[in-house]
């Protein structure tokens, strides 16, 4: 049997007809294939878990776009790559759309934002890059069984949140001093990394002449005030620093082996984040 073709230049009423009958037969078949699944692309809107007093009052979120090929040269320049910090921030300063209402914050204003609050920004950054998820081969320390997982930055990652008023906080000290504390920042994250010849000791103790802003109300502007203490001391405000710092805690993640089912950390760096 031969069909009869109706062009559209000749009968466009007639071939408007009939191509409203062909949709209406489709989408009344049983046969009716679903539309693909597309992932939603991110909105690339981060919450800050310990939050940055601005102009504009105290702020809780911030905006990231993805990692272009351009910022991508930037922050590959070896001499960036030697110092996390000043890496951290060329990166996150590179994505940040906006935060709280200040729209391409500067760098001087990412410096300001504590360590959890840039690592918080670093996974939204790669997320909107390269997804929410990436594979990884895990070697178990206990029987050695190597295999693969998807790692889940939204499930598998613990967030610790800290409020306003705690971002300074009191330490007790032995012979009953008492150090006044504020949370570690990009300033000092940058200032520390970039004493690589130093060692761990020194380092520690340039970081606490940081943030301690004084001990039993006399205000520390000496690294040598610090070196005073006793290391119990300086070992508890190491120590409390690192357990107060709000952001995601890599640290807490942990994988049970398929084999001997013996649960250990599961490890992730910064830099795994950007595996694509």
């Amino acid at each position: 049997m031969t069909q009869k073709t109706i062009r559209p230049e000749e009968d466009a009423e007639r071939a408007s007809q009939m191509a409203a009958q062909v949709i209406e037969e489709a989408s009344s078949s049983g046969n009716e294939q679903e539309p693909p699944k597309v992932d939603p692309v991110p909105d690339g809107t981060v919450d800050l878990p310990g939050g940055l007093h601005t102009i504009h009052g105290f702020v809780r979120e911030a905006e990231v776009s993805e990692m272009t090929g351009l910022v991508e040269e930037k922050i590959s320049k070896p001499g960036l790559t030697k110092n996390i910090g000043k890496f951290i921030t060329e990166l996150v300063h590179a994505c940040t759309v906006r935060i709280g209402d200040d729209e391409n914050p500067s760098k001087d204003l990412i410096r300001s934002l504590c360590i959890g609050d840039r690592e918080a920004m670093l996974v939204g950054i790669r997320t909107a890059t390269y997804g929410n998820t990436f594979d990884l081969r895990v070697e178990c320390p206990v029987c050695r069984h190597e295999y693969g997982l998807m790692y889940e930055l939204d499930k598998d990652v613990p967030y610790k949140r800290i409020e306003e008023d705690e971002h300074e906080f009191d330490v007790e000290l032995r012979r009953g001093k008492t150090a006044r504390m504020r949370i570690t920042t990009g300033y000092d994250q940058e200032y520390v990394a970039g004493l690589e010849s130093k060692s761990v000791a020194e380092r520690n103790n340039e970081m606490l002449a940081k943030v301690v802003n004084s001990i039993d109300g006399e205000p520390v502007i000496s690294v040598n005030q610090i070196k005073a203490l006793g290391s119990s001391d300086i070992r508890t405000m190491l120590v409390e620093l690192d357990e107060r710092q709000p952001g995601p805690q890599f640290e807490k993640v942990t994988q049970e082996c398929p084999s001997c089912e013996e649960e250990s950390p599961l490890v992730v760096s910064l830099m795994d984040l950007f595996r694509g």
